[in-house]
């Protein structure tokens, strides 16, 4: 339940993107969405949409953190986490909250990512929703246990289920 109350509170507040913790410090410099991407593994096309991610992380070298965007739908003029529908693990939180991630390895004592991108299929926003929708994306980058150390600010689309 804690990490649902953080989440609706992140989509509500998108004042600060930084948040300084004792062992570094990350920074949020630019987000965007890309719609319509088609990813092929080969055997299978899906068409989706992609998160890009600009930011820094100072302080953390040699550690793994978690970059994750979370999405959320627009209740009145409130945006309210985004359910996962399916038992797809790879797309959902811990606390069922659609979402899509991956790992980012601090290499260097400054570790800079222009472009980190993150996917996510349609398919999977279809199952959440029962309709056409105002949603919202937030990134987060996460210790492995946790702990938000910065977010992106919120970015808003339109998704047609048709």
């Amino acid at each position: 339940m804690k990490k649902l109350i953080v989440s609706l509170t992140l989509f509500m507040a998108f004042t600060v993107n930084l948040v300084a913790q004792d062992d570094g410090t990350v920074y949020f410099n630019n987000s965007w969405l890309e719609h319509n991407i088609t990813k092929s593994n080969g055997y299978q096309t899906t068409k989706g949409m992609e998160i890009h991610c600009d930011f820094s992380i100072e302080g953390m070298q040699g550690k793994t953190l978690c970059v994750i965007a979370y999405f959320a739908i627009k209740d009145g003029d409130e945006y309210i986490p985004l359910q996962s529908r399916t038992g797809n693990n790879q797309f959902r939180s811990r606390d069922n909250c659609l979402c899509t991630g991956g790992f980012a390895y601090c290499k260097y004592e400054t570790t800079y990512w222009d472009d980190f991108v993150l996917f996510l299929p349609y398919y999977e926003l279809a199952r959440a929703l029962s309709g056409d929708a105002e949603l919202s994306c937030i990134v987060q980058v996460q210790s492995k246990s946790g702990e938000t150390y910065a977010f992106s600010e919120k970015m808003d689309f339109n998704f047609n289920k048709n």
